[in-house]
């Protein structure tokens, strides 16, 4: 598994698993609707993060890429 990943997904982790534990010995207590919108909250900000994020530069900077022109002194690039 690539490191990067690896980091991203135990740093996410711990906290959900926390959340989790102490929900469990907490049930019944209205500490669950904090614990369950810190996960929530972690998910969306994860998916977010490693999905959504790069998806959205790609589409901006990726028109950028092709519409623009070549810095002085550099040839253009080939064409496929």
């Amino acid at each position: 598994m690539n490191p990067k990943i690896r980091h991203v997904l135990q740093r996410w982790l711990a906290p959900i698993a926390f959340a989790a534990v102490v929900g469990t010995h907490y049930s019944g207590s209205p500490w669950i609707g904090v614990l369950s919108g810190m996960i929530g909250g972690l998910l969306f900000a994860t998916c977010a993060t490693l999905f959504l994020v790069p998806t959205m530069f790609s589409l901006v900077h990726g028109r950028d890429r092709l519409t623009a022109e070549p810095a002085p002194g550099h040839a253009p690039a080939p064409q496929a």
